[in-house]
């Protein structure tokens, strides 16, 4: 399995532990609580990181068959 392939796996299940943390604080203290505010923000740059990875994976897989 490609490195790349590996961190995505990474990256998508720390996505998902962080959306179901936040899913608990919002239960527990509402949307817009600090720590709620917080658990958001990492949840939308592990969602970047993943998006930014992705579109990696994908030029490079376009960059082997161009030649």
């Amino acid at each position: 399995m490609p490195l790349y392939s590996n961190e995505l796996m990474g990256i998508s299940i720390e996505i998902e532990r962080i959306r179901a943390q936040m899913i608990k604080l919002v239960e527990e203290h509402g949307f817009m609580h600090p720590i709620v505010q917080q658990c958001s923000g990492q949840l939308d740059l592990l969602l970047l990181s993943y998006y930014q990875l992705d579109k990696q994976l994908k030029l490079k897989g376009l960059e082997e068959y161009a030649y």
